[in-house]
């Protein structure tokens, strides 16, 4: 059991990283796109009247959070299976 926590551990991280950047996309996303501008130049930049720019990310943060819970909840249910199985 002892050897399944960094796994566990690691992923959990990864899950909670992927569905704050998701809740940041889906309530800012007028800063979020900005700072991913000044930072990466990722994406173009967004003004506040650019409600396309807006509505896709959102679905962006939608997807990232969706995305975050289907791999946690797949990869715990894996975990339970193999601490059951010994």
């Amino acid at each position: 059991m002892a050897r399944l926590f960094v796994p566990i551990l690691v992923l959990m991280i990864q899950v909670l990283g992927t569905c704050a950047v998701g809740c940041w996309l889906l309530l800012t996303p007028v800063r979020a796109a900005n700072q991913l501008h000044e930072a990466f130049l990722v994406f173009p930049q967004v003004d506040r009247d650019d409600h396309v720019k807006k509505l896709c990310l959102r679905l962006l943060g939608v997807g990232l959070i969706v995305l975050a819970t289907k791999a946690g909840l797949g990869f715990f249910s894996a975990a339970e299976f193999l601490a059951n199985r010994q």
